[in-house]
């Protein structure tokens, strides 16, 4: 039985996202409550698939064969040499981790390259698989692996056509996503950070539509992720519903907070995050 270590880089990888939908009475506060809920399960759709990448990268770092201890202990796992391609079996029926979470169904990962080296690319698609009874569906990818003008690792992934259905006929959110990271190591602060630059789309399971669009690179850092707080410290998304006005969501300075700021028009407004 082999033991896969946890990436630090797992952390970083599911940067949330939160929707606001505007009264249309122009003196009013915004109503939050319906896209708060949006919001929440689109993190929860986007961590999934970020968690899957992560379980991939721990076998792909590792020796495939065995048994994924962490975090399932009892994921098998098979490596084909010939034909670049990795599973990680989870059985047909649940099997709870050390994490708490359900999983079954299989991840299958075809891979070129050593991990997140340079020209390396990595797919990964799904058999049957779920998550506490939701099931997850569509291809994620990795590539665009090279080291940046600055000497930063940088790489792309993508989630394409992907779709996460709840358990007990929950509805379904459809999301279409690539987002750049960059790796940016403070050597004098001895920290580091991801900077994340989004494009996508998502529905929502009462089939909300929206684009989005980064204005400023989000900035995750390790010494904010230390302390709990897993949202950017940094940076400014732009999200378009069909037919209504864009607003902006600004994660702040650089300040290690759970705080952010929404603007429609000439309206802001602080919204204190979970």
């Amino acid at each position: 039985m082999r033991k896969v270590r946890c990436l630090v880089i797992g952390a970083f990888l599911s940067t949330p996202f939160l929707f606001i939908a505007c009264n249309k009475n122009k003196d009013a506060s915004p109503d939050t409550t319906q896209q708060q809920q949006a919001s929440q399960d689109a993190m929860q759709a986007q961590s999934s698939f970020d968690d899957a990448f992560n379980m991939s990268g721990n076998v792909m770092q590792g020796k495939p064969g065995g048994r994924v201890e962490n975090p399932t202990e009892c994921a098998i796992v098979a490596a084909n040499k010939t034909t670049s391609s990795i599973s990680i079996d989870f059985g047909s029926t649940n099997c709870t981790g050390v994490d708490g979470k359900m999983r079954k169904g299989k991840i299958i990962i075809a891979y070129q390259g050593t991990y997140l080296a340079t020209g390396s690319a990595i797919t990964i698609t799904f058999d049957n698989y779920a998550v506490d009874n939701n099931v997850l569906n569509g291809k994620f990818t990795v590539g665009n692996v090279i080291v940046n003008a600055q000497g930063n690792l940088q790489y792309t992934t993508k989630v394409e056509n992907g779709s996460f259905t709840y358990a007990n006929n929950g509805g379904t959110l459809k999301m279409n996503m690539e987002r750049t990271y960059e790796l940016v190591i403070d050597s004098k602060a001895s920290d580091f950070s991801f900077l994340i630059t989004a494009t996508g789309n998502v529905t929502t399971i009462k089939g909300e539509y929206y684009d989005i669009t980064t204005l400023k690179p989000l900035a995750i850092k390790a010494s904010c992720v230390s302390t709990g707080v897993l949202y950017p410290s940094s940076g400014s998304l732009s999200f378009k519903p069909k037919n209504e006005l864009a607003f902006v969501l600004d994660y702040g300075d650089g300040t290690c907070d759970k705080i952010v700021s929404l603007t429609v028009a000439a309206f802001t407004k602080q919204i204190d995050l979970p």
